[in-house]
């Protein structure tokens, strides 16, 4: 029964991320859904936390939303992993080091720009 719950807890915190990320590109339900060539019934179901959607279905989402596969599993906000892909995504250097800093690591200079210290 355990797992039940956490599959329900994990269902909700995965829809709730792909949510974010939809409404973060100004997408509806249907325009993801018609992107992702999965039905708005499927999405809808899936941000509810209702459907969790299979290993293919994930791939689909990502694609539409310009995100890597992993992006879509860092499931809580105040995650710092979170942070660091984003900011590596946008290649904003000290965003990701601000990341790495709260994950208790630093970038450091020549890791940003390639020069030796």
């Amino acid at each position: 029964m355990a797992r039940a719950v956490g599959s329900a807890v994990l269902a909700r915190r995965l829809g709730a991320r792909i949510r974010e990320l939809r409404r973060g590109v100004k997408l509806t339900q249907e325009q993801l859904a018609l992107a992702a060539n999965l039905s708005p019934g499927f999405v809808a179901l899936v941000e509810s936390g209702t459907r969790q959607p299979s290993l293919g279905a994930l791939v689909a989402l990502a694609s539409a939303l310009h995100r890597d596969l992993l992006e879509l599993m860092v499931l809580d906000a105040n995650d710092p992993r979170g942070d660091l892909l984003d900011a590596i995504r946008r290649k904003d250097w000290d965003a990701a080091d601000v990341a790495m800093s709260r994950l208790g690591r630093s970038l450091g200079p020549s890791r940003i720009t390639g020069t030796e210290p």
